[in-house]
């Protein structure tokens, strides 16, 4: 599943708070309070729409207890396992079950692994292979069946989100691999912005594939649209279409002093233009606060 996060220019006149619908634990969740700006972040997958979407990454994480199985699902998916060994009488795996149980840290789960739950007194032979010598212990392994990464011991939500984040990112780019065109080149020739449809991005907040049938070239860069229809609505108005900074992520412009591509897995429309950043941590810094950012070159 895809995040976009859509922020309206509607201004209000007095200060509000600020509620995230993510979809991912079925509530709303209070970020901040801010004055002018709402933003609602909706849950897409390319060409799905959104209520069907919300309503499954609604569902809670399905903590498989079949390792058999599980391994199955992993090979098929090519999700790492997420490996939860625990025990009755443990009290630190009782709070890790909150940890995991954080909408953040459950996002990683139901986005890129697939959840195992293993009683330790239950299965020793498994937790011997694997080398548990304490509990709780997470341990994370490739569909191949090698060790990827090993957690040991109780961890909070904040530092599950970061070992399971990094990973979670690994893995998105093992599964999609990028096609971006370098953007300061005018002769650059690969489809710009991984191939999806700018159009539909803007207008339908879709991450839609193009079609390689339906090509426009603009600022030196080949973009593709999903039908003759989005070409059409594109070569009519490409400036309303084309990213702000021509998709560089101006979290990493004004913080770093550096231009780092963005994605637009990790977009955004604000004043009704497009902005891609660089992952999702960057995206919500510039939710929390837009108009640091805003003040950045804009192509």
């Amino acid at each position: 599943m895809k995040v976009w996060m859509v922020l309206h220019s509607r201004v209000f006149s007095k200060s509000i708070t600020i509620t995230a619908h993510t979809g991912f634990c079925g509530k709303g969740r209070t970020m901040v309070q801010i004055r002018h700006w709402q933003f609602t972040c909706f849950v897409l997958a390319a060409g799905l729409l959104l209520s069907a979407v919300q309503s499954s990454e609604a569902a809670p994480v399905t903590w498989r207890k079949d390792f058999r199985s599980a391994v199955q699902e992993s090979k098929k998916s090519q999700k790492p396992l997420l490996i939860e060994f625990t025990a009755s009488w443990c009290g630190y795996c009782k709070k890790m079950e909150r940890s995991y149980a954080d909408e953040h840290v459950s996002r990683h789960l139901k986005n890129c692994f697939i959840p195992v739950v293993v009683d330790a007194d239950e299965n020793e032979r498994l937790v011997a292979s694997v080398g548990v010598e304490a509990l709780p212990t997470t341990v994370i392994v490739s569909p191949e069946l090698k060790i990827l990464k090993r957690i040991t011991g109780y961890k909070t939500p904040k530092q599950l989100e970061k070992d399971l984040g990094e990973l979670c990112r690994k893995t998105h780019q093992k599964q999609t691999p990028r096609v971006v065109a370098r953007i300061n080149s005018p002769v650059a020739r690969n489809i710009a912005y991984d191939n999806y449809c700018l159009v539909s991005l803007l207008e339908q907040r879709l991450l839609k594939q193009g079609n390689p049938g339906h090509t426009s070239t603009y600022d030196g860069n080949v973009v593709c649209f999903a039908s003759a229809q989005h070409k059409q609505h594109f070569d009519a108005n490409p400036e309303k279409y084309w990213p702000v900074m021509a998709g560089r992520c101006p979290v990493t412009a004004v913080e770093k002093g550096i231009e780092h591509a963005g994605l637009p897995e990790f977009g955004a429309v604000y004043h009704g233009r497009l902005w891609f950043f660089a992952d999702e941590a960057h995206r919500e810094r510039f939710a929390r606060g837009p108009e640091r950012y805003v003040p950045v070159r804009t192509r």
